[in-house]
């Protein structure tokens, strides 16, 4: 009589340390491998977490996770894939809680990039796809806790084999590692936006006030209390503040006790925000073709009909001048 045939399954979670979640919570879309001699096969968790490969299996099979998908791979440092190795078992499923180590980056950054590309997020185009670019996007996750920045996006790389985004620092908290992804991934989609020149030399202010946009937005999706500071030069608050991030009272004023991907801290402002109603993806799609802060203002100008507009020139100074 022969052996026993079963198809092998599991739930992938991690445990979010973020105040206020502190919980397991579903990794979804990750692929999950099943292999047993020369047979491989795979299967991508749902959005609860399980995953059921549909192929029959023999006996033992080996368990594992590969952190990539057709867009974007995540490596372990600058070159190899990053992986989690599960059990051996046989005729029985694996639940695969995830708790630290690397693993635990590997994850938080899956589930930034996941959220990006393959679900909500918030109407804003995707980083390059593969169909756009040479390969995969890659994101170079690293156990560096005594450096500067929190991460780095370097477009040049996109060409070469080391990782176009760098993430450090793993023992921050989920919520931040998760940020952090959003705001290097932003940059990498802004590249791909139109001409690669326009986002080499475009003014820094331009993009890391859109990737700070971006950041805010997307994070808030997973996390609805998410907030930045603005406290260090170029990092302003401009998308939040057309959008209506910060309301359309007379003046606002507001400390935030957070600190940005360099570590700055935040500072107190207040100034008349009179500026509203505007989409993050109008906001992204004037991007297109400007280099400038003061081209990109002009360009939300002209291509869209807002009552508020009158207002940009006076929420672009003040954000210049932080």
């Amino acid at each position: 009589m022969g052996r026993k045939k079963w198809k092998p399954s599991g739930t992938v979670r991690m445990y979010d340390d973020t105040p206020g979640v502190e919980r397991l919570v579903p990794v979804r879309g990750v692929k999950a491998r099943a292999y047993s001699w020369f047979t491989t096969k795979e299967a991508l968790t749902g959005t609860d977490g399980k995953f059921h490969i549909n192929h029959n299996f023999k006996g033992h099979v080996n368990y594992s996770l590969k952190w990539e998908r057709n867009d974007f791979e995540i490596r372990d440092k600058r070159w190899g894939q990053a992986y989690c190795n599960g059990p051996r078992y046989k005729e029985k499923s694996w639940q695969c809680d995830i708790w630290g180590n690397m693993t635990r980056m590997y994850a938080i950054i899956h589930r930034a990039a996941h959220r990006y590309y393959y679900e909500d997020n918030a109407g804003l185009r995707t980083p390059p796809k593969r169909n756009q670019m040479l390969g995969r996007l890659t994101i170079g996750a690293f156990d560096w806790d005594q450096v500067e920045p929190n991460a780095d996006h370097a477009a040049i790389k996109r060409w070469l084999t080391f990782p176009e985004i760098r993430i450090f620092k793993p023992s921050r908290t989920c919520e931040e590692l998760y940020s952090t992804t959003i705001h290097e991934l932003a940059h990498s989609s802004h590249w791909e936006l139109g001409s690669n020149n326009d986002f080499f030399f475009c003014d820094l202010i331009v993009k890391e006030s859109w990737a700070r946009g971006v950041q805010v937005a997307i994070t808030r999706l997973e996390y609805p209390s998410h907030s930045v500071s603005y406290g260090r030069l170029n990092y302003t608050g401009v998308v939040l503040d057309m959008i209506d991030g910060f309301g359309t009272t007379n003046s606002w004023s507001w400390w935030d006790n957070s600190k940005d991907e360099w570590g700055s801290p935040s500072i107190h402002k207040s100034y008349p925000d009179q500026v509203s109603g505007y989409t993050i993806r109008q906001i992204e799609d004037a991007l297109k073709g400007q280099r400038t802060w003061n081209g990109w203002r002009d360009n939300i100008k002209n291509k869209y009909t807002n009552e508020t507009k009158n207002n940009l020139d006076a929420a672009f100074t003040y954000w210049n001048s932080k």
